[in-house]
Formats: C-alpha cells, structure tokens, sequence
C-alpha cells in the first residue's frame, strides 16, 4: 500500500481532460486569449505612438515644425500600413493559435479514464535510448492493425528504417499508421519517404509535421508538441524521454561519435542523449490511442494552411475479431513487471493548470524519506518550487542533471546557469545530506524526465521540471504505482551514478552544499540563468 496520500489541492475532474479539452466553468484557453487580445491592442497603440513620435522628432529636426507635421503624417501612414498587415496575417493565421475543443470528438465509453489509477498494465523500464528505440522497431514490425507515433523529434536513418518496416506492414497487413514529428532535425530524405508514404497510401498513412508555434503575449513563447508515444495495436505502447532522432537514441554512456551530414542544430545540441522509457501492453494503450488522435486533430488543425472547418477525427476501432500484434520476446521477458497501476495525464497550452505539474508536486508533497530527480531542466514551476521548500529536513533528496562547458552538452551553455540557481531548493547548509550530480559524459544530454518518491511512486513522460514544459507545450506523463516499477527506475538512475574501482564517480560529478551555494550565488549565474529561464520559454 502506497504511504503517500492524494494531494486534496488537485481537481481530480481536472486531471481528467484530455489533450485540446476546457474544463466547464474554468477560466482556460478562451479567456486568456482575450487577455491576450487586450495586451495585442495595447501593444499596437503603443508601437503606432512610438512610430508616429519617432517621425515627427525626425521632420521637426529636419524641417521645424511643418516638417513634424509631415512627419507625423508619415509616421501614421506607416503605423497604418504596418497594423493593417498584422491584422491580416493573424486572420489568416488565427486558427494555428486557438484550435477548437476536442471534447466533441467520439471515442468508445469503455477507455480508461486519465487522471486515475488503471491495473492491467505490465511494464519494463529500459536502460537507455537504444534499448528504447530497438523495442520500438520491433513493435512496429509485429503491428496487424494499427501504428500511432508520436516521435516528437525524428529524422535520421533509424527513422527512416522505422517508416520502411511501416510500410512493409501497410503491404503484408494493411495496416494504418499515423505519425507526428516536429521538422527540426527532419532530413531530406525523411521529408521525401513521409510525402511517398502519404501519397502511395492515402488510406493507410498520414503524417503531419509539428512545427514551433510562436506567441509573443503575454510573454514570448513557442507551443511545442513534445509527447513521445507509439502505440500499436491498441495493446502495445511506449512513453517516455526517447525522440526517434539518430543522436537522441544514443545509449549516452560513452562520448559519441559524430555522425557525418548532421544538421548544424545538432551539432549545437549534442551527438547523444541519456534516455529512460518505458515499454508496456495492457489497458493504457487504449488511453494513449484516444489521446493520440485528439493531438493528431489539433496539430493537424494548427498547420494547415487556411483555416479549417473543424477537428478531423481517424481514430477507428480495433477490429476484435482480426488478430492484433504479438511480440514474445517483451511477453516472456523476466524484466516485465505484471499487474502495474498508471495513473496518465496530459497538459497543454489550452490548460490554465498544468496536470503533469500538479502530479510532481503531488508526489513531492507526500515525499516521507526519500526524492530522486533525473531531470534535463532544473527550473521548476512556482508550484513545484513551494512543494520542494516544504519537504521535511529529514527526507533525502537527489538530483542528477546536466553540466555545461567540456564535459557538457553544447547546449548547456543555454539552460545549466537556470538549473543551478534551483540547486539550493535540493542541497543548501540545512539540507547538507542531499545530493546534487551533473552528468559529465562529453557531448551528451541528460535528457531523462524521471522522480522517484519513497521507493513507492515514480513519474516517467515527456514533461521536463522547466517552465516551457509547464507554459508552453503539450506534454504526458504516466505516474507509477508499483515498487517494483519504481524500483526499476531507480537502478537506472544508480546506474548514471557508477563508480569505478577506486570509487570515482564515472559519468557525474558530485557537488558539495558550498558549491551549489556559491554557484547560484554567483552574479555570472544569477544573471544568465534568469535570462535563460525567460530564453528557455522560445
């Protein structure tokens, strides 16, 4: 029996919207959208003033003031003109920024709920990125009905190979798949095999490419698509931190090779990744599946070019009476735990709470002895924050997560001074007992969304401890009801902790209650990491 109690702060009717739904009588997507209209109008009048100031300062100077006048009257044309553009583009645009509720789209009564615990699950955590990503393929290619991918980021030859096996099933079973990737780290080649695909099997494949989708009110952000879900047979499924990118699979232990013909973005962001997953069957596939086709609909709603006439709904049921995919070697694996509890949830720009916030500090909350973090990001939501000021003196936490400079990612430059200006929150002069680790491979991310709590619960999904994760993006998470899950999840985060034969930590560093004080501290520290938190939201 689990010690750690419900957190009576969570609206559990809450917890249970699904991707793209308001809850009835809750301020949500609507109504910040007039905010952010009001903000939008403002902003306009301000930016058609400066300009209109600006023009006749230069005609007054130039020309006293008849030469203001003109200038004035310059200025307005050109505010004119410039707020005119806008407005067109927006109408043009407005339906990539505020797709309608998909509470209408049909789905069966019998598919577990989210934001409850269902049983009938069993799972295997995986040790890395590969091992993720070869259970994949193998799923992929046991698929008799249906595939649904969610990659967040693909590209590369292994994606490639995960399209050529879909099409070997399209042809031997008939099989339909949809899939979902952001066109970051797409190839050209990636980009030509997803168009044949499309247009060789109308029926059986689509795709839809998830670009970035930029707000600049009330702050400026970019909306992300960033699940990782595949999802085969409404039987199989995997969530997790694992994109289906060549150096996101990586298993990050070693420093990687780079690979010839990446593009320039990778190469500033790293050549690997360390990943964690989980890979199940039972009763959630028919939860992620429903999900699946809610974000397939918005996103498919958000890029198309002219604004569409409603959410297109592909979801189709499981034929029971044809055979579905049956994979032996997962089936007989000792490593699979049976009988699991999961508990999912979704959030998303939609959202005025955030449902994968709300279960971190639901476990921090009811943390007794111990918390473990793996975390890519370290800057946690306000929420999250208080959570952790309030953990009891006496219960041990951890945290591991990256480094930055030779031994870092080079992207690390970009987030590791916000991460530590939290490393108090876990280790400080009070809480001198904890432990904070940075992940000290060359050249790889740590790129793990994992908590751990008593030994009991634990959280694996796509949702970083950053405040674009919490804002911005839509994200899903599975909390984990089971020690033996947990306890899983936990030697794979012992396992970033090895030491070798004289006791030297292998991949981390370990720092002391004083550096993490005089780090976040530092002015150089406070300075960039408060820029990055407000970067990290782009």
């Amino acid at each position: 029996m689990s010690s750690i109690e419900p957190n009576p702060n969570i609206n559990n009717d809450y917890a249970k919207l699904g991707f793209g739904e308001i809850a009835p009588g809750q301020q949500g997507h609507r109504e910040l959208l007039l905010k952010q209209k009001i903000a939008k109008v403002a902003l306009h009048i301000i930016v058609s003033l400066a300009i209109i100031f600006v023009a006749a300062t230069v005609g007054l100077l130039l020309g006293g003031l008849p030469g203001a006048a003109i200038g004035a009257g310059i200025g307005i044309g050109i505010a004119a003109m410039g707020n005119t553009g806008f407005l067109v583009y927006r109408q043009v645009t407005a339906h990539k920024y505020n797709p309608p509720s998909t509470s209408n789209m049909e789905f069966p009564k019998d598919v577990p709920s989210l934001g409850e615990f269902h049983g009938g699950n069993d799972l295997l955590v995986t040790k890395d990125g590969k091992e993720t990503t070869d259970w994949k393929l193998d799923l992929i290619d046991r698929a008799e009905q249906s595939i649904e991918l969610c990659a967040s980021i693909g590209g590369g030859p292994t994606f490639r190979k995960a399209l050529e096996k879909i099409e070997e099933r399209i042809k031997q079973k008939g099989i339909t798949a949809h899939i979902m990737t952001t066109p970051d780290l797409l190839e050209k080649k990636d980009i030509k095999l997803l168009k044949r695909l499309a247009k060789e099997y109308p029926e059986n494949f689509r795709y839809c490419i998830t670009p970035l989708i930029p707000e600049l009110l009330p702050d400026p952000h970019l909306i992300e698509n960033h699940p990782k879900i595949l999802v085969v047979d409404e039987k199989y499924f995997t969530v997790g931190s694992t994109n289906f990118q060549e150096e996101l699979i990586q298993p990050g232990q070693e420093k990687p090779e780079k690979r010839e013909g990446r593009k320039f973005i990778q190469s500033n962001i790293s050549s690997a990744s360390r990943e964690m997953d989980v890979i199940g069957k039972g009763l959630m596939a028919k939860t992620l599946r429903r999900e699946f086709y809610k974000l397939f609909a918005i996103w498919e709603y958000r890029t198309a070019p002219l604004k569409p006439k409603g959410l297109n709904n592909y979801y189709r049921p499981i034929d029971e009476k044809k055979q579905v995919a049956s994979l032996d070697s997962l089936d007989r694996c000792e490593e699979l735990i049976k009988n699991v509890k999961i508990k999912a949830v979704v959030s998303g720009p939609e959202n005025q709470f955030n449902n994968c916030t709300d279960e971190y500090v639901a476990l921090i909350k009811g943390a007794k002895k111990n918390i473990k973090i793996g975390q890519m990001f370290f800057s946690p939501a306000p929420e999250i924050v208080d959570a952790l000021k309030e953990v009891p003196l006496d219960c041990e936490m951890t945290l591991i997560t990256n480094s930055k400079g030779k031994n870092g990612p080079p992207s690390g430059k970009f987030y590791v001074d916000a991460n530590r200006l939290n490393y108090p929150l876990i280790l400080n002069s009070d809480r001198s007992k904890n432990h904070v680790y940075e992940y000290q491979v060359p050249d790889t991310v740590y790129h793990k969304k994992a908590l751990i709590v008593d030994g009991q619960r634990s959280i694996i999904g796509s949702y970083n401890t950053g405040l674009k994760s919490h804002e911005c993006d839509y994200e899903l998470t599975f909390t984990i009801d089971s020690e033996a899950v947990t306890k899983k999840v936990e030697e794979v985060l012992e396992a970033d902790l090895e030491k070798d034969n004289i006791g030297k930590h292998k991949y981390v560093r370990e720092l002391s209650w004083q550096k993490v004080e005089k780090m976040s501290s530092a002015f150089k520290t406070r300075l960039f990491g408060n820029l990055q938190n407000q970067i990290l939201l782009i």
